[in-house]
């Protein structure tokens, strides 16, 4: 048997899908473009959640979100483990497992069992992927830390908020922060790459997208509008008064954030970049088909040479070997993924469908993305065969839900994670 590859999941938190692909944005990204050129590319990768705990879970299990029960950044969805897990597999084929996590991934969440050395990081502050983090992590590339044949699960905090700034030397040529740090991201990849064997496989993805601005003078607007409320939200009535004006007159897309994931399923939040890449095992080419994270797993089993084997229905394929298909996507609310306010979405491209499952007063919305790519219009009396299908499919999706239970986790838990998460950026 031919000695393993060493394996580099690459995952960069808040990454969009059209901020590393496509014609209309402006950073340069050599590296990232490499990868893509020399790779194999999924053309529409779809997150099933816009939150990085429920995504994770489903690149490492196979399965959505109502199957693995980890829905939300709860203490329940901390403490919850996989049934099976992609970081068990490679164990089991003899890999050295490693993670190198920040933010809601940390050393006390069950999702990174079977790693056998997690370095979390505290990134409060910014991540430090251009700075000390970055530099001990290609040192220790480099030393042979980490034993062969690994599996590396490295988790870039670099673009969530707060975003980290690259060095000041760094020409930004107007920019904005999160341009600037992509560009960045694809430096600090470079170096890795020169450092990993050429026969080894690095997966480059990321687990949903962002809402970010689209100028300096946006960002810097928001960020003065930002300063105001954190100084004016200490006095209830001009606190009210605030959020009148920001419900009534700004747009609610996106959840109601200027920037930031949330809560919601527009594509922008959910179409991540995917790309395989090594010169040995992979063949370059473009899937132009519609896949999701739960058949990362499963493909990246079966470029390694390994199977594998699941019975339960709308289940990872790999994607090689897979033809479109309708996948799903949900968005949960941070406290409860049982609270009225959950959002599921199927998408079947041209169509997506975008539905409230503990809402039934709310009638579910058809959009057709090829002409509404904005999803503003609802044209569900328009297309009624391909409306009641969607439908039916979700609800045989939802069939599969599973009950969640906080009754095990005690409220001193509960605030300890709240706590770190409040930190975060969320809630």
């Amino acid at each position: 048997m031919p000695p393993l590859p060493n394996v580099l999941l690459f995952l960069v938190d808040c990454l969009r899908n059209d901020y590393c692909i496509g014609l209309e944005r402006r950073v340069s990204t050599p590296t990232i473009d490499h990868l893509i050129s020399n790779g194999c590319t999924v053309d529409q990768l779809i997150a099933v959640n816009s939150l990085t705990l429920p995504c994770v879970a489903s690149i490492f299990s196979g399965q959505y979100p109502i199957q693995h029960n980890i829905r939300g950044h709860t203490a329940k969805d901390s403490v919850t483990q996989l049934q099976r897990s992609i970081v068990t597999e490679m164990k089991n084929l003899g890999y050295n497992t490693y993670a190198e996590t920040a933010g809601p991934l940390s050393r006390d969440t069950n999702l990174l069992n079977g790693f056998d050395t997690i370095h979390w990081r505290e990134v409060q502050h910014g991540d430090k992927f251009f700075d000390d983090f970055g530099d001990d992590l290609v040192h220790r590339l480099r030393s042979g830390d980490f034993k062969e044949p690994w599996f590396l699960f490295l988790h870039i905090w670099s673009l969530h908020v707060p975003i980290e700034k690259p060095p000041k030397n760094y020409a930004n040529k107007g920019l904005t922060d999160y341009e600037i740090a992509i560009e960045a991201i694809d430096k600090r990849l470079k170096e890795l790459l020169g450092i990993i064997s050429k026969d080894d496989l690095v997966i480059f993805t990321s687990d949903h997208g962002e809402r970010v601005f689209r100028s300096k003078l946006s960002q810097r607007s928001a960020k003065l509008r930002i300063a105001i409320w954190k100084r004016a939200r200490t006095i209830p009535l001009i606190r009210n008064w605030l959020i009148f004006i920001r419900n009534v007159f700004i747009s609610k897309r996106g959840g109601g954030l200027e920037f930031g994931h949330g809560y919601d399923v527009f594509d922008y939040l959910i179409h991540v970049p995917l790309c395989f890449y090594s010169p040995k095992l992979v063949q370059p080419q473009k899937l132009c088909i519609q896949g999701s994270q739960v058949d990362i797993a499963p493909t990246l089993m079966e470029i390694l040479g390994f199977k594998w084997v699941s019975n339960t229905g709308f289940v990872g394929k790999n994607l090689f070997k897979t033809q479109n298909r309708p996948v799903f996507c949900e968005a949960t609310t941070n406290r409860s993924p049982d609270h009225n306010k959950w959002l599921l979405a199927v998408r079947d491209p041209p169509f997506k469908l975008r539905l409230e499952p503990n809402n039934e007063l709310k009638e579910p919305i058809l959009f057709r993305l090829d002409k509404d790519p904005e999803e503003k219009r609802n044209v569900s009396t328009s297309y009624p065969d391909e409306f009641n299908a969607l439908k039916d499919l979700c609800k045989s999706f939802l069939s599969l839900r599973n009950p969640v239970d906080d009754s095990d986790i005690d409220s001193h838990e509960e605030k300890e994670i709240r706590k770190r998460l409040e930190a975060l950026g969320y809630f």
